[in-house]
């Protein structure tokens, strides 16, 4: 992708419902978007939310992979770092986190 155009990855937080909670379960992430070609090609995103460190996080994006993830002193935050390849589709990249029995408990994106 050419370095000159510059199109938005955007993160929104937009929470699916689940039978478990209905409430927000990520309630800060920074930063909330990021653009492609960037001299970059990994991004950090911190993610803060409610017990955050028990799920894991997965994204099926062209493009975009989930490098690795690591967890904070408290068990409520997770950075995760997207690899950002220069072949990435332009677009909303969905995170979804998954608990430990393999279930999609939640959905960003």
């Amino acid at each position: 992708m050419k370095a000159s155009v510059f199109f938005a990855f955007g993160l929104l937080i937009a929470i699916a419902p689940t039978t478990a909670q209905t409430h927000s379960f990520v309630d800060r992430m920074d930063p909330p978007f990021w653009w492609a070609g960037m001299p970059v090609d990994t991004v950090q995103v911190m993610m803060h939310g409610e017990r955050l460190a028990q799920f894991a996080p997965k994204v099926d994006h062209p493009g975009v992979t989930i490098a690795r993830v690591e967890h904070g002193d408290s068990p409520n935050y997770a950075f995760v770092y997207l690899r950002i390849m220069p072949e990435a589709i332009p677009g909303t990249v969905e995170i979804q986190w998954w608990d430990a029995q393999n279930r999609q408990s939640k959905l960003l994106g």
